[in-house]
């Protein structure tokens, strides 16, 4: 019987668009105490947004027009 529940993985990624190409970056992976805590020194802000898996995406202002939104994702394992 396992009595220590392991950590679920999870990963920060950000999405990029050029024209009709998407591409998808890993900006960071670990625990969620340690996205949460990546978020709150890189001075990220929570959007609530029902459709996501989480239930909202970090964001952050690029000039004051643009929006860098940054997705969290459970980190699949093969």
């Amino acid at each position: 019987m396992n009595i220590f529940r392991k950590n679920k993985k999870y990963q920060l990624i950000t999405k990029h668009t050029w024209g009709d190409t998407e591409t998808s970056e890993l900006v960071l992976e670990g625990t969620e105490a340690e996205l949460k805590a990546y978020a709150k020194k890189s001075f990220f802000t929570w959007e609530i947004d029902d459709t996501k898996p989480r239930g909202g995406h970090y964001t952050r202002s690029i000039d004051g027009y643009r929006t860098h939104i940054l997705d969290i994702v459970e980190k699949q394992t093969n």
